[in-house]
């Protein structure tokens, strides 16, 4: 598979150098790691991710009990 033979050649490349914590150390690596066509590497930030914090949430998916109620087909 194509995934696969991007991490070895990520892991490859890793192997031979150390890598710390930082991010730009990893995406340094991955940028790296195919020297004739490097892999493209893009920094996201926390506007990136949606909020799910504001969704309803049900605590059960069992069909109402009564008309009106939401089901699991809802």
């Amino acid at each position: 598979m194509e995934c696969d033979s991007v991490h070895s050649v990520i892991e490859r490349k890793k192997k031979s150098r150390n890598l710390y914590t930082r991010t730009v150390c990893h995406c340094q690596l991955l940028q790296e790691a195919r020297p004739t066509s490097p892999y493209k590497v893009y920094y996201v930030s926390h506007n990136f991710f949606k909020d799910f914090s504001e969704l309803q949430t049900y605590t059960s998916i069992r069909p109402g009990r009564k008309a009106g109620d939401p089901t699991v087909t809802d």
